[in-house]
């Protein structure tokens, strides 16, 4: 089988779609690792803010989420049948909008869907930062309203005069409710294995390791 070599993102698309010869291993694991060592900063940051909530290591989390979760999709589609992995599920993958897909391809419920897609805009803020004016009374752009509504950001309480957006994003309730989020799309994919014993088993295991991380996210969770 024959890659790419040269094209940085077609090497890892064709990866996916042209799986070749080699040894891999859980890597969700790894990212959940290191977001829960941020965890152990983030939750220490918060409570000694003057809000008790807010946190720059919002920053950090919730794209480190999206890559445990893009792991643990490939993990499904290959480690319980690595000499036939799903192939239909890893090309989704090399799609423009992947996590979109992933979701569709899992019978996504409308609410988790919404949730899943407002917390994919919050990690394209972050990892495409356009920190200028949004042009509001309130510094946050009208696209995301509902997760204002949803009370998750670090705000001063002033409508007309709040923090600018990256500042509202630091925020620790907007940690605990990502993290609740993930773990409720990862539940959504074991849900869709029912039905499939023998794979069900592997891939459990692997979610329990995102239901542990919403548990530890938790502000009163004792580490």
């Amino acid at each position: 089988m024959v890659i790419e070599k040269n094209n940085p993102r077609q090497n890892r698309s064709d990866r996916l779609s042209k799986p070749l010869q080699g040894n891999t291993s859980s890597h969700s694991l790894d990212f959940i690792m290191a977001i829960e060592g941020i965890i152990k900063i983030a939750k220490p940051d918060a409570l000694s803010s003057g809000s008790k909530n807010a946190t720059v290591q919002t920053l950090s989390i919730i794209p480190l989420l999206f890559s445990a979760f893009r792991c643990f999709v490939i993990e499904c589609a290959y480690m319980p049948r690595p000499h036939k992995p799903e192939s239909g599920l890893l090309r989704k993958l090399t799609e423009p909008n992947d996590f979109e897909e992933v979701l569709n391809w899992f019978k996504t419920p409308d609410d988790l869907r919404k949730d899943g897609t407002l917390l994919l805009e919050i990690r394209n803020e972050i990892i495409h930062p356009s920190t200028l004016p949004t042009g509001t009374p309130n510094n946050w752009p009208e696209y995301l309203q509902e997760i204002k509504n949803k009370g998750l950001l670090e705000e001063t309480g002033r409508e007309n005069s709040n923090f600018r957006m990256l500042h509202q994003i630091c925020s620790y309730r907007l940690i605990e409710w990502a993290c609740e989020t993930i773990k409720n799309v990862v539940l959504q994919v074991v849900k869709c294995y029912s039905d499939q014993p023998y794979h069900l088993s592997t891939i459990e295991t692997l979610a329990q390791n995102f239901v542990h991380l919403a548990k530890r996210a938790k502000m009163g969770e004792k580490e």
